[in-house]
Formats: C-alpha cells, sequence, structure tokens
C-alpha cells in the first residue's frame, strides 16, 4: 500500500563508523509510520501469520495458493476441502457401490464441516459458506451434473447447521482443524478413513 511522505516520520542520526584506518560518520535515517499505517501493516502482519498453516499445508500437497484478492481465502478453503475429499474417496472399500444420492447428500455435508472449520482455523470464519458452495459443487459436478451439484451444495450449506452439531461432524471437524494445523500425513489419512467409513454407514448405502 503506498504511504505518502506526510503519513511518516524520520529521525536522522549520526553514526560514528571506521573505514579501514579513517573515522567517519553515517548518515541513518529511521523511519516511524504513524499509528494508523502502523495499524495497518501490523494487521496485514496478524492475517498473514493466520493464514501460513492452511497455506503451509496446500504446499505441503503439491496444490496452489491463491495469490492476493478477495476470494483468496475462499479458494484455499476450497482446495483443502477437495483434497481431503479425494483422499477420502480413495480410502472406501474397492468394493463399495455406486453413491447413493443420500451419501452424497452427506458428503455435501462433509464438506460444509471441512470448509467451517479451515475458515475457523485462519480466523476467517464468515468464508466456510462461499468455500463449501464451490467446492461442494465441483466435487459432485462429475456424478450429478452442474445443475443438481449446485442445488444439493445449496441446499446443504443451508442446512448444515443443525447437522454440525453432531457428534460425527464435532470429529470430523476437530480432525480437520488437527490435521491441517500440524500438517501431519497420518492426522489426514485418519480423517479421510473416518469420513470414508461414515459415508458407508449400512442406512445411508441405501438409496433414499
Amino acid at each position: 500500500m503506498p504511504v505518502e511522505p506526510a503519513q511518516l516520520a524520520v529521525a536522522v542520526t549520526n553514526i560514528r563508523s571506521v573505514f579501514g584506518r579513517h573515522w567517519g560518520c553515517i548518515r541513518m535515517a529511521v523511519v516511524f509510520p504513524d499509528e494508523r499505517i502502523a495499524n495497518l501493516w501490523n494487521g496485514a502482519l496478524q492475517a498473514s501469520l493466520r493464514r501460513a498453516p492452511l497455506e503451509a499445508f496446500l504446499r505441503a500437497h503439491d496444490l496452489k495458493v491463491a495469490s492476493r484478492g478477495p476470494a483468496r481465502d475462499t479458494d484455499n478453503i476450497s482446495r483443502a476441502a477437495l483434497l481431503v475429499l479425494r483422499m477420502t474417496m480413495e480410502r472406501r472399500d474397492a468394493n463399495a457401490r455406486a453413491l447413493s444420492l443420500r451419501q452424497c447428500a452427506f458428503i455435501a455435508q462433509v464438506n460444509c464441516c471441512l470448509c467451517e472449520n479451515i475458515a475457523v482455523l485462519i480466523e476467517e470464519p464468515n468464508s466456510w459458506r462461499v468455500a463449501a458452495l464451490v467446492s461442494t459443487t465441483q466435487f459432485m459436478r462429475p456424478s450429478l451434473g452442474l445443475l443438481a451439484a449446485a442445488k444439493l451444495a445449496a441446499t446443504a450449506a443451508r442446512e448444515f447447521r443443525g447437522a454440525g452439531l453432531t457428534g460425527e461432524f464435532q470429529r470430523i471437524g476437530r480432525m480437520t482443524f488437527e490435521a491441517i494445523t500440524r500438517n501431519s500425513d497420518d492426522l489426514l489419512l485418519k480423517l479421510s478413513v473416518y469420513s470414508a467409513n461414515r459415508i458407508d454407514d449400512p442406512h445411508r448405502s441405501e438409496a433414499p
């Protein structure tokens, strides 16, 4: 962010120095931003620190970190959630049947849980909903088609608050938070295995 000269205070001091055998004097300027600018810089630093665990997690799995911009947080949350969903599907039983609509709806709820907890991790709690809408639609589109996937995503996001209070979602939330915070492959594996088992729970495997 550009800073106007008037927003900076400059203190000039003389420092004695030696060059070889000759003593001399160096003039040094120390720049002090005014309080408003200092607060902005500090806020940017704190935001960067909050995002650091998620960005480190993405880089560790060879995923692109979104650049600066209004969609930065939602993009990064979506990418992390999609990674977990793909790993979850890989952990399903090789003999498992094609997903039922009931299972698809549960996956959409799981994704809402993932996105919400990642958003809380980076202290951007309002970013989860858009991230969930985008990533659920993207994930379910190959199976359901664009319109059906978008409708499923919207329904899941609207209904998630009630589902999010149940024990299995609380556990998924805790596991998500820990796996990303610690950037742990072992915890990520446990999360994906647990989620896969919940998807293939017998009462969800039947068509609604």
